[in-house]
């Protein structure tokens, strides 16, 4: 027992002297590095955590006085808990010519009507990334235990376009952005998907990743423990019924439940045509998460429509509220008649699902009753100034407490009447005018609008607007709104108290900067793939035999650098090559590309031929004279996608 301590004892100096050395190296190198002017790398090394076990970096940030941001889209909208602050991080603009994306994060203090900016390192370059999440949009932020986790998204620009499957946490308490280091399944990269706190997990559904060829849609849950940090995959083959792969659905957690509420979304199949055609969906499902406490499956549950549920629509958005879920918004695009014009209709509503009688209810207004609605001719005005479409400010605002309250449990949800909604035809180019609104009064083409006492004041209908609720009163927050060929970024904020539901109040005017549209050369945009690979042959299988010469449709390193996605996604369009029987996978050899599709080229030769060909093996050989004819053909497009493919899976992975 003697040895034995004394044994311990020495081991016990030894360790202290090695621990006392190593501080004593490490300050050492602290001080030369200091001695040498390299004041960065030391603000570094004291970044670190400690408690992360040294694998995850903390990036401090710094928060200065800021205009309000300028406009964007699919953008995160969250509260502050502590202070109340609107946190808005991340999203995408577009001017018609040019896609910026951001990364950059604005405080809104709505009562004090002040922004601040949380920017990292150089307040100066504030503007450039320096650190923290990458510039994204259509991303997953939520708030837990006073820390804001962004999930996921995508980046698009011109010539880039990638997804996301990383997390990022910032601190509220000192504002310093770090990436969590997590085991387990975590989801692959995505956007569009909906992300929710379910007691201390996050609970993940849905989304899309595009790979410019093809455009994958998921339905599979994760589940993230922010105490393990480990992500657990739930595949969609586990159950019989669950709702098919899409994304942009609304989700939202049931107060005070284990479930979670899921309607509609979006996604694109192919018809019998082998074109990708958009599909609206407009079901409903709830998930009960309690199983999964004990190693258990959620469960999915088919919710049948009762009441009256909103229109088929895409792009809304939903807040949970008490025991009910709030959707504002949204669009329906459809076809005319013939098949050639896809015409718009946008939506500016409310909608409520009641969750203990999974009923649908509209909300209308306690005050006032309009109707209005646009469709074909009914255009707003084209004369009319775009800026004059909101010009209250936020002191001038009415107030929204002249009412008496109303107790959610009332049935003051019945339909009385429709809030306006617009029906945009996308063919026809309404300059840069959008409708005008002053002080209330909506000046519109052709159209009947009917007002009931005094004027109203309505938010623009609208798509992917940031939604969030403080107290009993609901804060919608810029979004798009279409006016021909335009996409118009909206930047104001509206109000409306879900208990009085007496009136619209707009909180933040539109900007000016929302006016911006850049027209498109339609000479270098539209045709510029036609101008990189235009070719004397334009059939995909017909002439003689080909002679492997690439010649022809050599394009130079500088010519694919200026490629953009558009001329990326018109190459695939026009030379069909999402079409897997007409395209060799990468890397796939001439025989291997026709044995996999042998079916095709013969039925397609029988066609041609009328039956006139009997033997079998000619048959066989004419098909694989087809089938290399039009691997040769298109072997340069394939490789300048796979090139586009190949950058995008290298900056995911």
């Amino acid at each position: 027992m003697v040895k034995k301590k004394k044994s311990d004892v020495k081991l016990k100096k030894a360790a202290e002297k090695r621990e006392k050395q190593l501080c004593k190296s490490q300050n050492k190198h602290l001080k030369e590095l200091k001695r040498d002017g390299i004041d960065d790398i030391i603000k570094t090394v004291e970044g670190f955590d400690l408690n992360s076990g040294g694998d995850d970096l903390e990036i401090q940030c710094s928060i200065i006085q800021s205009e309000r941001p300028s406009p964007r889209i699919s953008s995160s909208y969250n509260i502050h808990p502590i202070s109340g602050e609107v946190i808005i991080f991340g999203g995408e603009y577009y001017d018609g010519k040019e896609v910026k994306c951001f990364h950059d994060l604005y405080k809104w203090n709505i009562d004090k009507d002040e922004w601040r900016q949380v920017v990292i390192g150089n307040v100066k370059s504030s503007n450039n990334y320096s650190g923290g999440p990458k510039p994204r949009c259509s991303h997953q932020a939520v708030i837990f235990n006073e820390c804001l986790y962004i999930h996921g998204g995508e980046y698009s620009t011109e010539n880039q376009f990638y997804h996301f499957r990383d997390l990022w946490r910032l601190n509220l308490k000192n504002y310093s952005w770090q990436e969590v280091k997590t085991t387990g399944l975590s989801p692959t990269p995505r956007s569009g998907h909906r992300m929710v706190v379910w007691r201390h997990y996050f609970v993940v559904f849905g989304g899309f990743h595009d790979t410019i060829r093809e455009t994958r849609y998921f339905n599979d849950i994760h589940v993230f423990d922010t105490k393990t940090l480990h992500w657990v995959r739930i595949d969609s083959s586990k159950y019989e019924s669950c709702p098919s792969p899409r994304s942009g659905v609304q989700m939202v957690l049931c107060p005070n439940s284990d479930r979670i509420f899921i309607y509609g979304g979006y996604s694109k199949i192919k018809d019998n045509s082998k074109n990708s055609v958009g599909k609206t969906h407009s079901d409903s499902w709830f998930i009960d998460m309690k199983p999964f406490l004990n190693q258990g499956l959620p469960i999915w549950e088919r919710v049948s429509k009762k009441g009256n549920p909103p229109s088929a629509r895409s792009g809304s958005t939903i807040i949970g509220y008490k025991n009910q879920c709030i959707i504002f918004g949204g669009v329906f695009d459809h076809d005319d008649e013939l098949g050639l014009n896809l015409n718009s209709t946008f939506y500016n509503d409310l909608y409520v699902f009641e969750v203990n009688n999974k009923r649908w209810y509209e909300i209308e207004l306690s005050k006032h009753k309009i109707k209005q609605e646009f469709f074909g001719d009914n255009q707003p005005n084209a004369n009319s100034n775009f800026a004059d479409i909101s010009t209250h400010k936020k002191d001038e605002a009415r107030n929204i407490n002249n009412t008496k309250d109303i107790d959610s449990s009332d049935k003051h949800l019945r339909v009385k009447g429709k809030l306006s909604k617009f029906g945009l035809e996308q063919q026809n180019s309404l300059n840069s005018n959008l409708p005008n609104d002053e002080l209330g009064e909506r000046k519109v083409s052709n159209s009947e609008i009917k007002f009931e006492n005094e004027s109203i004041d309505l938010p623009l209908p609208r798509i992917n607007c940031g939604m969030f609720l403080r107290g009993n009163v609901i804060y919608i927050y810029g979004g798009l709104f279409e006016s021909g060929k335009r996409n118009i970024t909206l930047d104001d904020c509206w109000c409306f108290n879900i208990l009085k539901k007496d009136e619209w109040v707009c909180v933040l005017p539109l900007s000016v900067k929302s006016q911006e549209w850049v027209d498109s050369d339609s000479d270098t945009e539209s045709n510029i793939s036609s101008e990189y690979f235009s070719s004397s042959n334009e059939s995909c299988y017909l002439g003689e035999e080909s002679d492997f010469s690439e010649q022809e449709y050599e394009l130079s390193e500088n010519e694919q650098n200026e490629l953009s996605r558009k001329a990326i996604e018109d190459v695939i369009k026009k030379y069909q090559l999402d079409d897997s029987n007409k395209t060799p996978f990468v890397n796939e050899s001439i025989r291997e590309f026709f044995m996999r599709t042998k079916a095709y080229w013969l039925n397609l030769i029988m066609k041609e031929e009328m039956g006139r060909i009997s033997d079998g093996k000619d048959l066989s050989r004419r098909a694989f004279m087809m089938a290399r004819e039009r691997a040769d053909q298109i072997k340069t497009y394939i490789n300048l996608v796979s090139k586009f493919e190949n950058s995008q899976t290298k900056f995911e992975n």
